[in-house]
């Protein structure tokens, strides 16, 4: 659960873990390759389709953390176009670049907040 985001970001419930079961074995059998990465929406579109249920973005963003964190599909990337199992080392090796950037932008941008607010008035 994220501060200021406890309504949006409880943690996963047994029923998505159920149907992030589901959604892994469709990335594996189905998104191989960053040329078959499958959306967000795609995503929830088949879920709503198959077993009728809705789900919020951000419930799937979590249910696909649920799958990294399992390792339910191995080597799971993304990128603008959404999800996919990496074909190859390549694929894999870009991901995890990818992912080490965004990880140093946001200590950059924490680091940056906590300077300029130390000796700051405080609010």
């Amino acid at each position: 659960m994220l501060k200021t985001f406890e309504e949006i970001t409880p943690d996963i419930k047994p029923e998505e873990e159920v149907m992030a079961k589901n959604i892994a074995a469709s990335i594996n059998n189905k998104a191989v390759g960053k040329e078959n990465a499958v959306s967000n929406k795609k995503i929830r579109d088949a879920i709503l389709t198959k077993y009728g249920a809705k789900y919020h973005p951000i419930r799937i963003r979590k249910m696909i953390t649920y799958i990294r964190v399992c390792n339910l599909v191995p080597c799971l990337c993304s990128n603008s176009k959404g999800y996919y199992r990496a074909a190859n080392e390549d694929e894999w090796n870009s991901w995890k670049i990818s992912m080490q950037q965004r990880i140093n932008q946001m200590q950059n941008t924490l680091d940056a907040a906590i300077f300029f607010n130390d000796g700051h008035e405080k609010l």
